[in-house]
């Protein structure tokens, strides 16, 4: 198997093709809608005490939701 250089023409496309690709993609997807609808305060608090408590992420997420 023959090693390839990294600036030869070739990968140079390659790379730029997988990096066009992802940029399409962030065209595509509202990546806003995945971001938390709380303050990064109140999840810090909500953090913090569940660790005080000792509440697993499913106890805490069902003190905070219900």
């Amino acid at each position: 198997m023959e090693k390839r250089h990294l600036f030869e023409r070739e990968s140079q496309q390659e790379a730029l093709q997988e990096f066009d690709a992802l940029a399409r993609i962030k065209e595509l997807v509202d990546w806003e809608a995945f971001r938390p609808c709380w303050d990064a305060l109140v999840m810090f608090r909500a953090l913090l005490l569940g660790v005080m408590h000792g509440l697993s992420d499913h106890q805490l997420q069902y003190m905070l939701l219900d």
